[in-house]
């Protein structure tokens, strides 16, 4: 598998992936009103094309796997991937906003919660929380300098 950067003409492809890997995985943790606020009808996601504008850095956005490839090692390629990236640009630290549904998987990455919170999306309340981890290299102690 070849992992590459988004780019704008991915778009299309994206939201779809994003619509269909939140209505059929975290339909078990959120109701159907929340996944609709948080995944609206991918006309709605079309004309907001936000996708591009959500590289920020240090922050982990945006992680979604199709849901014929789930529990096959497809996003913790990505997420070391990512984690790498963000390591060789200097951040000391990563920090995600994660669903009920994507907690475990970044627990079990080491990512430790910070709070949990509410998001107002389109007048829908969904719980998600805010996690961080501490990159490679980042604490002095661990590395013996």
């Amino acid at each position: 598998m070849q992992i590459r950067r988004y780019n704008a003409a991915d778009f299309d492809a994206a939201i779809r992936l994003f619509y269909n890997s939140v209505h059929s995985i975290s339909n078990r943790d959120y109701f159907p009103e929340q996944l609709d606020a948080w995944a609206p009808d991918i006309d709605v996601i079309q004309r907001e094309r936000r996708l591009d504008e959500r590289l920020l850095s240090g922050y982990f956005d945006l992680l979604y796997v199709h849901p014929e490839y789930q529990r096959q090692g497809v996003a913790t390629m990505i997420a070391d991937n990512i984690e790498e990236h963000v390591t060789s640009q200097g951040a000391r630290t990563i920090t995600t906003d994660a669903s009920i549904t994507a907690k475990p998987f970044f627990e079990q990455r080491g990512y430790r919660v910070v709070k949990m919170q509410t998001a107002q999306i389109r007048g829908s309340s969904l719980v998600n929380f805010h996690m961080e981890k501490e990159l490679p290299g980042s604490n002095p102690r661990a590395t013996g300098q």
